[in-house]
């Protein structure tokens, strides 16, 4: 009979299954990217916009950590292959909005059908208050992997 594991070994297995759902979850991007003609990071940005709406350049560069040129770039490459629109506010026309476009969404969101089939079949075999407890590990790991971020730019 194997023995428990014991909590620092299920530690450590916890923070190598985080990195490497990271890992494949960026080469899953990668390839989904190239399927329909974008980079894998430029369809992780559109992602930020398809989930927050539409939003100003320069929230989407606070978003990002974009510099407000990259963004400029991001949206021109994401206009350009009709995922998103960018509008100019009419009060104010330094100001720029960016929306994603519901149909190439659409074409992007067919390439995931069957992951999010898989996932959600899988989130079936848990309990309510296991799922609230999963949601709950993920939304702090957000919030840690936010200020990280944040901390990781200011070192340079």
């Amino acid at each position: 009979m194997q023995a428990k594991p014991d909590r620092q070994e299920m530690r450590l297995a916890l923070m190598l299954a985080i990195r490497e759902a990271s890992a494949l979850g960026q080469m899953f991007s990668e390839t989904i990217a190239a399927k329909v003609g974008l980079g894998g990071s430029d369809l992780e940005y559109l992602d930020i916009v398809a989930m927050r709406g539409r939003m100003t350049a320069g929230e989407l560069a606070t978003e990002t950590g974009l510099t407000t040129g990259a963004v400029t770039g991001l949206i021109d490459r994401l206009e350009k292959a009709g995922f998103a629109v960018r509008e100019r506010d009419p009060d104010d026309r330094r100001r720029v909005y960016v929306t994603a476009v519901p149909e190439a969404l659409g074409r992007a969101a067919a390439h995931y059908a069957g992951l999010a089939d898989a996932m959600d079949g899988l989130a079936e075999r848990y309990s309510d208050a296991e799922l609230a407890l999963i949601l709950d590990f993920f939304s702090r790991s957000h919030d840690i992997m936010r200020g990280e971020l944040t901390k990781a730019k200011r070192r340079g």
